[in-house]
């Protein structure tokens, strides 16, 4: 079951309105939605990695949401800073993600960043669709790991979601990811990720805005 809401401003505590009987609601402005599940469908029609996933968020008995904004900000928790791309269990309150079990926020602008589909160029870029599949599998499996402690969750769920991302990639006709470093600065952050072919590609965020992406050695 999927339900499509505005989010409610809230300060301390998260919208009261949920689903009694479960399933997936998504969060944020009727545009910003509505960008989001045009690349939602995309992705479904091209990926069954993706569609198989995105099947069992709608179907998850216990509520689940997804929240989209841009230039998101994190407060609080161990990871306060920007959001880069998606962030794991972290809902939104007033432009802003503080931390909630059972959420996931995604940044839109992060997301338009990258490319629909990799070009014939750089055919190893990561796409729009491979962060979409990490972010709902880590939301799904976040919300069905029975461990108390976020952090352990986050472990658990960001793993099966670099799982998935993989095998989204080989259903593309991709290189799996070998590693990911992440670099940060004082006023920026690269994510530096090497594929099994040898290729590198790095991303690179200033003040929350994902302002470069490219290869090289």
């Amino acid at each position: 079951m999927l339900i499509v809401t505005v989010l409610a401003i809230a300060t301390a505590a998260l919208p009261a309105a949920v689903p009694e009987a479960g399933g997936l609601v998504v969060h944020g402005s009727p545009q910003d939605r509505s960008d989001l599940m045009a690349k939602i469908e995309a992705t479904r029609a091209r990926s069954p990695v993706f569609d198989h996933a995105w099947r069992e968020l709608e179907a998850h008995p216990e509520p689940v949401h997804l929240a989209v904004g841009r230039d998101l900000a994190v407060t609080g928790g161990p990871t306060a800073g920007f959001v880069q791309i998606d962030a794991f269990e972290y809902g939104l309150y007033e432009g802003q993600a503080r931390r909630a079990r059972g959420w996931q926020v995604l940044d839109l602008d992060d997301l338009d960043a990258l490319p629909e589909r990799p070009s014939a160029g750089q055919p190893q870029a990561q796409d729009q669709g491979a962060s979409l599949v990490h972010a709902v599998v880590e939301l799904l499996e976040g919300i069905r790991h029975d461990r108390s402690r976020s952090a352990e969750r986050y472990d658990h769920a960001h793993r099966a979601a670099l799982r998935a991302e993989n095998a989204y990639r080989i259903e593309q006709g991709q290189a799996t990811q070998a590693s990911t470093r992440v670099h940060r600065e004082r006023d920026s952050t690269r994510w530096v990720v090497r594929y099994r072919d040898g290729s590198v590609e790095t991303l690179t965020w200033r003040e929350g805005r994902l302002v470069h992406v490219g290869f090289g050695g």
